[in-house]
């Protein structure tokens, strides 16, 4: 118990220490440092509730596999992302369901990922269920609107405009 105690404390330093440089890059109201600091305040007060244990692992979980992708995108390893992505799309069906707008922008990001790996077909049918999860949702969202645009291009760099059209109306 004691061992797994320091471990969560050295855990919770270096997410304070890695915050501190996210203030110093990017800001305080920057989208990324509040989601650190939203897990920070998660992590330290769910460990203390053992009942909260499962939902602070599951956000660790996907803060991880969300850092990976963007760096694996940074460095263009694209396959990485791509297995990245799908472990990001496991960790959001587990939390959420299979309809919620969660899964439906991690299934967008896995698809974004399969088009820079090259793999066109598993992007479209990626944007597909995004698109299908969305006007499930909600047919008239923003998000609906950005997965068929998404899917959209897909079709006009293959010179499918009429399957694009389609999106668009």
């Amino acid at each position: 118990a004691y061992r797994q105690l320091d471990e969560i404390e050295l855990s919770l330093d270096m997410l304070k220490r890695s915050i501190e440089i996210y203030i110093s890059l990017y800001g305080e109201n920057d989208k990324r440092t509040l989601m650190k600091m939203k897990l920070y305040k998660m992590l330290s007060d769910g460990y203390k509730d053992a009942s909260k244990k499962e939902s602070v692992d599951k956000s660790l979980g996907y803060e991880m596999y969300q850092e990976k992708i963007s760096q694996a995108i940074s460095d263009q390893d694209y396959l990485s992302a791509v297995i990245y992505a799908k472990k990001v799309l496991k960790t959001q069906i587990d939390r959420y369901g299979e309809d919620s707008k969660e899964v439906a922008q991690a299934y967008n990001n896995l698809a974004y990922c399969a088009k820079c790996n090259g793999d066109m077909k598993e992007a479209l049918d990626f944007y597909a269920s995004a698109l299908q999860i969305s006007i499930n949702i909600d047919p008239d969202s923003q998000d609906t609107m950005l997965f068929a645009h998404n899917m959209a291009e897909l079709y006009i760099a293959d010179k499918e405009y009429e399957l694009a059209l389609k999106l668009y109306n």
